[in-house]
Parts: structure tokens; C-alpha cells; sequence
């Protein structure tokens, strides 16, 4: 329960201090008050997790406090009732308090009604964050076309880099909110809440109110404060609709919390912050927007840092029939339709439609089809007359012209395509486009007419007209990138700068051989090759788990000639499975790959560690960690942690002594860990240039590790003759290894500690053999026992000792004499 607030109202001071200190106890904050005006000034100031509220109090009944908060607030409560009183918590719990304990009461029935009030505070706070990840099922990107790639690709830097504002633009229906939906799961703000504002057809101050919050008070229908979006989606996304619909009030706002990541309430006076993405979309042309004045054009210039274009649906139509088979089957799944598949005719027909409605449009169109289909699958039929009709008249209008000058359908058709190819350099999409059929159309009538060769193509790209051209087997990437005497023929063509020969061992020994090449590289799927034709292959489509993990590590985020990517370390068309790591020739590689941009820290020569230990031993694989990153609690524990694989007998020992607990309370507090908190097998063994215990080169960098935390022994110990030999690197020198022990470290007090009172004399006998019986033998100051070696002296305390003898015989004869005369005396007397 450590961390969570609880607000306790009760008048009696007594109650009231015991209550606390038993909550402080169990590691609550508390938070007091003895009314009700201070238990709405703490509600409204604190905002505590459970309220554990008595209902007699001296200016009203707890009941109306649960009823004010009832409306909108956080906070969870929980009553306490005198017998008389029941009747009132009863009514307390109907409004939604947990529980109600009756006095007197125990303080662990106390406890248990506050564990549980938390139990239910959290589980609300859980209900509501699925109802946010519940709103975006249903919502992955569809999409088969490069233009929807390449946004896609934007969407993936932007979340990579942790983008604060974001623009999104395209036509009304076009697919932007799914685009923000992928920003929000892509970035690190997946577990937090994504969160909606509608601005079009609304009020200025109901925009305002929704998106800032109101503090009591701020209209004349703010009867208690109110939460706004950018505060609940704290730690997470708001989609924000119709960006250029907002009033130059809320744009100022809005420009405010983008610069400094802070806002007001409407109505309060304090600032708050809020950890927020910003997705703003809108279907308007910004930059006119802010020509003609109604846009501010700071708010427009920090939001279109990076714009992400959605494009229209009519230029992307390889992703119409997979969108369309999707909203398909979401329909069904949510109603009792039936109708689970589209016909072929169908597909076409959808294909070669224009779409002014973008997805929202088709979305229509398919449950329309939906429900008007009377078999198991959506034919040409069933679709809407417009639809129908256009891709119809589509289809008979454009042949006509070429069938006229041919005597057969097949060679009009070829002539098309032909001519629509050679128009476009061989660019199937922008073909497809103009022939107004899918791509996937287009690819299966030039395999009919023979039109896939690679060698057509290539001669398409060199201008070499397409007509004559015989019909020829689709061949695969390897049949021109196997060849070098390809290279070299085909130099006069833009190809991709040091296009790689693809041998075709290495197609059938690698570990990815039944993956098709364009499938890592997409961008080659056009002849000529764009110069972006290499791009990353994408990993994340069949390693998705590796591929999130990756995106959290510090690679990820890498950018330039040190850019860190999936073939850095796997390989390329040679690709390395994560399991070729654990023999030495792969560690070897790996290492090899850390030390092109980490060459201070490649193992050296001579490191005990260089054949054994490898970067991903100690830094992990594909969350990679820096040494100073704090989201590890200090990777020194991570390392310490890995060393007590091998060393167990070390290891068991380090975290049963001063600087082991220190590591592990400190961990379990989560405070990163550095070299000035504790020490970990890497403050001594300085991390990649580990060395061995009985190095002696070790040993004055134990002592350097040392002195960074204990510099005031540090200074009195080389001020000692020891220190003096530390600091020439004598071989007499003793160190602070020498002496503590390094594996087992014990404070000198300690009675296990090798310089304790009881083992130093030991310790020291270490080097020092001979010092033992001269020490025993050394008496510095005169021995009046002695009376061979000081003879008067020896008289003088001979004499001196008699005499205080003699006194003390006198004085007590003198005392026994008084005390015997004393006696008789009483007897006498009596």
C-alpha cells in the first residue's frame, strides 16, 4: 500500500492521531481533517485515494461530502459509524462508499477497510485503462500500398523518438485517427490512457472546459472541480479532432502546454504539468489557415515539426481489399451477419471506385453490402448502385479506344498495360492507378501477357520499348543481384548504390531462406530501384516481441553514422539467429559489431574475461542499456548480478556484507545506483577492463574504487607510511584489499573484519613477522620492579609501598579500637 493518500476526517483528536499513526505505519500518506470545510479543501488541494470519513461531525453529515464528490472525483470512501448512525452509513455505501465500520472498532478493522477501499481504487483505475486499450481494438493498420508504408514509417521515428506534438493531415475519413492509435501503441505511452476532443460544432468555453479542467467556480455551472483531458491522459496520448476548428483562445492555450508542458484550469489560478502527446489532426490546409489569419502560426510551426500525410484512399487501392475483408469481419463479429467473405467481382469492384468518403465511406459501403447479401459472400450485385456502376463504366470506357484497333480483348489488354507501364518508368502502383484497378490486378495480367521479367523491365527503365517484348517466367531478385556480370551490364541504370550479389548458398543456408527478398527490402519491388530501395528490413513484422523490446533500448534511438539497426548484429543476407550468441565464435561477432563505435571499451589484452564474457553477457541483447541509464536502478546491479552466475561463492558472500545490502536496499527503493552510493563488482573490477584478484595492478584500482566513497580515510591513510607506499606503487604497499577482505567486506568495528581490535595485531603479523617478539620485548618507560635495571628507583617504591602499608595496618587497628569501645558503651547504656 506504500505511496497511496488517505484522508482521515475526524473531530476526535484522540481517534484521530491514533488512526494516523497506524496508517503512517503501514506506509500511507496521511492527510487530516476534523470538518467538513477542511475535508473539501484537502479533497480539492490533495486529491487523496481513499477518504475514511466519520458521518457525525460538528458542521454536518459525512453523507453530503460522499454525495458532493460523487460526481466526478477520484477519490474512494470509506465511513465510520456510531450504532445510532447505521442508518446514515448504510446510505453512505448506497452512494458508493466501500465500507462502513461501526464503533468502537479495532485499528486492523481500520486497516482492512482502507486495504480494501485501495483494492477497489486501483481496480477502478485498472476497469478504466482496459475501456481506453478496449477503444483502439479492432484499430491496426491495413495497408498493402507504399505511400501508407512510408506514413507508417514516420508514425514508427516519431513514437521512437518520444514526439511531444504531432500533426496529422489528410481528408475527412481518410484513416487519422488509426494513425494516431499506431503513434500511441508504438510509443512508450502504450500502457497509459489515449484519449479523444472533438472540437467541430463546439462551444469555445465547453473545449476549454473539457480540455483544461474547471476549478469550483469558474461558470455558473462549476459546482465542484473538474478534471480535464490533458490532466487525465497523463503519462499517455490526446487525439485531438478538427485542430483548425479551435478558437485563437484555446490555440493560445494549447501553444502554452506545447512550449512549456504546463496548463490552468479554467477558473484556477496553479499550473500544471501533464506528460501528454499531442496528436492533432485536421483536414484543412494549415498553411492557408494561417495565411488568412485564423491559425496561429506558432502553434502551426510546432505542431508540423514532422507532418504524417494520410493519404486519400484512391491513392493507396492495394489497400482497399484487405480494409474491406477487415471491416468485414468486425461487422460480423459484432453483429449476427452472416456474411463472412467478397467476392472477386466485388474486390474489383470496390477497387476501381474513387472513394470521395476515404475508409469511413467503405466502412458504409461493406456493412450496407452486408446486410443486402443474401448468400455467404458479398457479390458485385449487392454493392451500391454508385459503386457498382462507376467501376462499370470504368472498365468499358477505357478498352474501347484500343479494342477498336485490335482485332482480340487480349492484345488491347496488353497494349494497356504496356503503354501504362512505359508511361510510369514501371511503376505498378501508379499503373494500377491509371488503369484504375488494384495493384494486385495489375501484377496478375502482366504475368498473363509475360510483362514481370526483370529483363523487360531493365530495358523498360533504359527507354527500350515494351511492345515487342515475348512473354517470359516471373523470375526472383537472386536472378539479377546472383549475377555480377548483371552489375556490370546493367551500370548504365539507376540501381541502389552497391547493390549486393546474393550467392545462392547463401540463400539456402540461411536461417531466413524461405522469406522472399523484398519482403526485407520493400522498396525494391519497382524497377528501376529508388534510391531508399535498401532500406531496414523489418524486422518487427515476424519478431514483434524483439522488435518492441529493441524500440525501448538506447540503440533504438540512435541516429546518423552510428546508427545501431537488427543487421548490425544478426547480419544481412547471412543472418545470425539469436542462438549462434552462445557459442565463442558468435560472442566473437557480436563483440566484433559493439567495437566499431565502442572502441574504448573492446576487451584488451590480457583481460581475464576477453575468450569468456561477451557485451551481450553483461548489456543484454536487444534492450541494450547504457551504464548510466536509470531506468536499470544502476546496471552495475544488473552486471553484479550476471558475475554471481559464474562466481557464486563470491557473490553469496558480497550480498551478505556492508556494500551488498547497500546495493539491494538501494535497488528495491528504486534510486539508480552510481559510484558514489554503493559498490558493485564493477566499481572494483573497472567493468570492461576486468581484472583478476591476485593482480596486483587490481589491487591499487580496489583502493582508487575505495576512496570515492570514503575519502576521510582515504586522506588520513595517506598521510600513514603505507600511503607513502601506495603512492610509488611499492610492492610492500598495503591496500585496502589487503586488509577488508574485497569479496566480504566488514566495517572496522565489525569483529569479522581483519582490522578489528582482535585481528589487527594478526593483520599486521602478516608482513611484519618479526615485529611481534621485538614489540613484546620494547618497554619504553622506567620499571620501578625492576631492581637489576633501575635500583633507586626501586628502593624509593619499596620504601614508599611499606609505608602506605604501615599506615593502612594503624588506621585499621584504630577503627576496630573506636568500634569496640562503641559497642560497650551501648551495652552499658542498656
Amino acid at each position: 500500500m506504500a505511496g497511496e493518500r488517505v484522508l482521515i476526517l475526524e473531530d476526535d483528536p484522540l481517534l484521530h492521531s491514533v488512526l494516523a499513526e497506524r496508517l503512517r505505519r503501514e506506509g500511507l500518506d496521511v492527510c487530516s481533517a476534523s470538518n467538513l470545510a477542511e475535508a473539501r479543501r484537502a479533497l480539492e488541494e490533495h486529491e487523496p485515494d481513499v477518504a475514511l470519513c466519520d458521518l457525525r461531525l460538528p458542521d454536518g453529515n459525512g453523507v453530503d461530502l460522499i454525495r458532493e464528490a460523487a460526481g466526478g472525483g477520484a477519490t474512494v470512501f470509506a465511513v465510520m459509524a456510531a450504532h445510532a448512525s447505521l442508518g446514515s452509513g448504510m446510505d453512505a455505501m448506497a452512494l458508493g462508499a466501500t465500507d462502513c465500520i461501526e464503533k468502537p472498532f479495532t485499528l486492523e478493522r481500520a486497516v482492512a477497510a482502507v486495504r480494501q477501499a485501495l483494492a477497489f481504487a486501483a481496480l477502478r483505475h485498472e476497469v478504466a485503462l482496459h475501456r481506453d486499450r478496449a477503444s483502439l481494438a479492432g484499430a491496426a493498420m491495413v495497408t498493402e500500398s507504399p505511400a501508407m508504408r512510408h506514413t507508417l514509417e514516420i508514425v514508427e521515428r516519431l513514437a521512437a523518438a518520444d514526439a511531444a506534438m504531432v500533426l496529422v493531415e489528410g481528408e475527412s475519413g481518410a484513416g487519422k485517427g488509426c494513425v494516431a492509435r499506431a503513434l500511441h501503441r508504438m510509443s512508450r505511452r502504450a500502457g497509459g490512457p489515449f484519449l479523444e476532443l472533438e472540437v467541430c460544432g463546439r462551444s469555445e468555453a465547453s473545449v476549454e472546459s473539457e480540455l483544461l479542467g474547471g476549478d469550483r467556480g469558474a461558470h455558473a455551472d462549476a459546482g465542484s472541480r473538474r478534471r480535464g483531458l490533458l490532466e487525465m491522459a497523463d503519462g499517455g496520448t490526446l487525439f485531438v479532432h478538427d485542430v483548425a476548428d479551435l478558437s485563437p483562445g484555446t490555440q493560445a492555450k494549447l501553444q502554452r502546454f506545447a512550449e512549456e508542458r504546463a496548463f490552468r484550469r479554467v477558473g484556477g489560478t496553479a499550473d500544471r504539468t501533464a506528460d501528454v502527446c499531442v496528436v492533432a489532426a485536421t483536414c484543412r490546409d494549415l498553411g492557408s489557415e494561417v495565411a488568412a489569419g485564423r491559425f496561429f502560426a506558432d502553434l502551426y510551426y510546432r505542431l508540423r515539426v514532422i507532418p504524417v500525410v494520410v493519404p486519400p484512399l484512391r491513392e493507396r487501392r492495394e489497400d482497399i481489399a484487405p480494409l474491406a475483408r477487415q471491416l468485414l469481419a468486425r461487422f460480423a463479429r459484432e453483429t449476427a451477419c452472416r456474411v463472412a467473405e467478397i467476392a472477386d467481382d466485388a474486390l474489383a469492384a470496390l477497387s476501381g471506385y474513387d472513394w470521395p468518403g476515404n475508409v469511413r465511406e467503405l466502412r458504409g459501403v461493406v456493412e450496407r453490402s452486408a446486410l443486402r447479401a443474401l448468400g455467404p459472400a458479398i457479390t458485385a450485385g449487392d454493392l451500391p448502385a454508385e459503386v457498382a456502376g462507376a467501376a462499370l463504366a470504368g472498365q468499358s470506357e477505357r478498352p474501347r479506344s484500343e479494342a477498336q484497333a485490335s482485332g482480340t480483348l487480349g492484345e488491347a489488354e496488353r497494349r494497356l498495360l504496356v503503354a501504362a507501364l512505359e508511361k510510369w518508368h514501371g511503376n505498378q502502383s501508379r499503373a494500377a492507378v491509371a488503369l484504375g484497378i488494384s495493384r494486385h490486378q495489375i501484377r496478375t495480367r502482366m504475368r498473363r501477357h509475360g510483362l514481370l521479367g526483370a529483363a523487360l523491365l531493365i530495358l523498360g527503365a533504359l527507354g527500350a520499348p515494351l511492345r515487342a517484348q515475348q512473354p517470359a517466367a516471373a523470375p526472383q531478385c537472386e536472378r539479377c543481384h546472383g549475377s555480377r556480370e548483371f552489375l556490370a551490364s546493367a551500370g548504365g541504370a539507376r540501381l541502389v548504390s552497391g547493390s549486393l550479389v546474393v550467392s545462392a548458398a547463401t540463400l539456402e543456408n540461411s536461417v531466413h531462406a524461405g522469406v522472399a527478398c523484398v519482403s526485407c527490402h520493400p522498396r525494391a519491388r519497382v524497377f528501376p530501384h529508388r534510391a531508399d530501395a535498401g532500406l531496414e528490413a523489418p524486422c518487427g513484422t515476424c519478431h514483434a516481441s524483439a522488435d518492441s523490446t529493441w524500440h525501448t533500448g538506447v540503440h533504438a534511438a540512435v541516429r546518423g553514422s552510428a546508427r545501431v539497426t537488427c543487421k548490425s548484429c544478426h547480419g544481412s543476407h547471412e543472418i545470425r539467429p539469436v542462438e549462434s550468441a552462445a557459442s565463442p565464435e558468435g560472442r566473437a561477432a557480436v563483440d566484433r559489431t559493439c567495437a566499431q563505435c565502442h572502441r574504448d571499451m573492446a576487451f584488451r589484452a590480457g583481460d581475464v574475461h576477453a575468450d569468456s564474457v561477451s557485451c551481450v553477457g553483461c548489456h543484454g541483447a536487444h534492450g541494450m542499456r547504457p551504464l548510466s541509464d536509470p531506468g536499470t536502478r544502476g546496471l552495475a546491479l544488473t552486471v553484479a548480478e550476471r558475475c554471481g552466475r559464474c562466481h557464486r561463492a563470491e557473490a553469496e558472500s558480497f550480498w551478505q556484507d556492508t556494500h551488498g545490502t547497500l546495493a539491494l536496499r538501494q535497488a528495491a527503493a528504486s534510486s539508480p545506483l552510481g559510484p558514489d552510493t554503493s559498490a558493485t563488482c564493477v566499481s572494483c573490477h573497472l567493468g570492461h577492463s576486468v581484472r583478476v584478484p591476485a593482480d596486483r595492478v587490481a589491487h591499487f584500482a580496489f583502493a582508487a574504487a575505495c576512496t570515492r566513497c570514503h575519502g576521510d580515510y582515504a586522506a588520513g591513510f595517506r598521510e600513514t607510511y603505507h600511503g607513502q607506499a601506495t603512492r610509488v606503487g611499492s610492492e610492500d604497499a598495503a591496500l585496502c584489499a589487503d586488509c577488508h577482505a574485497p569479496h566480504a567486506i566488514y566495517p572496522a568495528s565489525d569483529a569479522r573484519s581483519s582490522v578489528s581490535a582482535s585481528k589487527r595485531l594478526e593483520t599486521c603479523r602478516r608482513c611484519h613477522p618479526d615485529a611481534s617478539p621485538r614489540f613484546a620485548a620494547y618497554q619504553p618507560h622506567a620499571n620501578p620492579r625492576d631492581a637489576a635495571r633501575f635500583p633507586g628507583l626501586h628502593a624509593v617504591w619499596l620504601a614508599l609501598t611499606c609505608l602506605f602499608g604501615a599506615v593502612t595496618a594503624v588506621y585499621l587497628a584504630h577503627a576496630a579500637l573506636v568500634s569496640r569501645r562503641l559497642l560497650l558503651e551501648r551495652r552499658r547504656q542498656a
